[in-house]
């Protein structure tokens, strides 16, 4: 089983999917690293995928007129989607 694949079957959304139909997402499915404070998506981003976060933590922030405001919400490995609805970093 390659990484791809053992991310979607601990992702509690994908591993209720048969082992055939985690398989046959495996090619639109992509891993990345992004470095502490790397920006992920940005509020108004096209919500056109969805995330996985394999370890790690990610910090939304919502942006008001005067900047940042407190963090919105902070996620520990499970599934995320709608990335257009708040900006990460």
């Amino acid at each position: 089983m390659d990484r791809i694949e053992q991310i979607l079957a601990s992702t509690p959304i994908f591993k209720k999917l048969s082992p055939e139909d985690r398989v046959r997402l495996v090619p639109h499915a992509r891993v990345r690293d992004y470095a502490k404070g790397e920006r992920i998506f940005a509020e108004g981003s096209p919500s056109d995928r969805f995330y996985a976060i394999a370890s790690g933590r990610v910090k939304v922030f919502k942006m008001t007129p005067a900047g940042k405001a407190p963090v919105a919400q902070d996620f520990s490995p499970v599934l995320q989607g709608q990335p257009g609805a708040a900006s990460g970093r």
